[in-house]
């Protein structure tokens, strides 16, 4: 009798043992799945993020400052005609520094077009990635504390304002964190600038947390050094908790992506499609092997007159970054990387759409 009771009680053990070794792999997991079924994105770049204004005009408004790169407000027609085209998920850059008054107070003429647009684009059905874009006062040269703390107070009246959005918006801490201009701009940094870039994104995701509500638990993307790739910049990347997601740029290779007068041509099977593709496996191993999610949030070639080989490239892309399980967002900026115009919605590049939309 007492044999059976000793076996009955080890095997109801075992049974729970396994059932909770299947929640904590289910939560582990949880990231993985949540980005998985975003699909692709696309930024409106060049709108919201755009800066500069007050150097040029005197008490510019809203719309001066949305409009001063040479693209129209976003509209209900655009964001519409993301959605038509095939889009389940926007990233909406915005550069706050120029609507902070001395205190770090965000205008609230400003705060409501931005909420306006985030709120346009969900009641869609989109999923949205709000950011902290062109932060010039984010230089990782300055004081530490009185930046984290200006940093802290952005975050916290952006996650107040928006604390009753559900799982569809995103946070993003801030956009390819770095030392400008400077010699270690766009590499992987120094130990004591990733640091400073980890301790960004440990005071973002606590203020966020902190502010209770649905931003307890909401999906939180935090950034490398720069956003960039490299080994040393992915290794220095800690996540706090199980909802915060990395975000990472692809503009590879520099030469046929961003260099206006660059490569316009992409061998499929070349030496640079390779480099692409290792990126992308050295990011499975270091994050989405261990059930760490990864968005490619910007990502993009410039047009250079030359659609099949952006076709070719963009294919390589998604070979690449379903190697990794990571959605990528195409960087389109209204001009240069635009996929639809930014007056009817309408796509501009069909070709290069199917292929960067098309499902694998």
């Amino acid at each position: 009798m007492k044999k059976r009771l000793f076996l009955s009680l080890v095997l109801v053990l075992l049974a729970a043992a396994l059932v909770f070794a299947g929640v904590r792999k289910y939560r582990h997991r949880e990231g993985l799945r949540f980005v998985k079924q975003l699909g692709q994105g696309i930024n409106l770049g060049n709108c919201l993020d755009a800066y500069g204004a007050s150097k040029y005009m005197d008490a510019p408004t809203v719309e001066d400052y949305e409009t001063f790169w040479n693209n129209p407000p976003i509209s209900k027609t655009l964001l519409r005609g993301v959605k038509e085209a095939g889009f389940d998920l926007v990233r909406i850059p915005v550069t706050w520094e120029e609507h902070l008054d001395k205190a770090g107070k965000v205008d609230s003429q400003w705060m409501d077009r931005v909420e306006e647009v985030v709120r346009g684009a969900l009641d869609l059905g989109l999923t949205v990635i709000l950011d902290a874009h062109h932060e010039e006062w984010l230089d990782l040269s300055g004081d530490a504390g009185k930046t984290e703390a200006r940093f802290a107070y952005l975050w916290e009246q952006i996650a107040l304002r928006f604390a009753d959005c559900g799982e569809k918006l995103l946070f993003e801490g801030v956009n390819e964190p770095r030392l400008r201009d400077s010699a270690l701009e766009w590499t992987g940094g120094d130990r004591k600038l990733r640091s400073r870039v980890e301790r960004l994104n440990r005071v973002f995701v606590d203020t966020v947390r902190a502010s209770g509500e649905l931003n307890a638990r909401r999906w939180l993307l935090l950034a490398t050094y720069a956003n960039g790739t490299e080994e040393e910049a992915l290794a220095a990347l800690t996540l706090p908790d199980r909802r915060c997601i990395v975000s990472l740029h692809l503009y590879e290779t520099y030469d046929f992506c961003q260099r206006e007068g660059g490569a316009s041509q992409w061998e499929p099977d070349g030496e640079d499609a390779q480099k692409l593709l290792a990126i992308c496996e050295n990011v499975r191993k270091r994050f989405t092997r261990r059930d760490i999610p990864v968005i490619f949030t910007e990502c993009g070639c410039v047009d250079k007159h030359n659609e099949a080989d952006r076709v070719l490239w963009t294919m390589t892309l998604r070979e690449g970054a379903k190697r990794c399980s990571a959605p990528c967002v195409w960087w389109d900026n209204g001009s240069t990387y635009r996929l639809l115009d930014r007056k009817t919605g309408k796509p501009v590049f069909p070709a290069l759409l199917r292929a960067f939309l098309k499902k694998s």
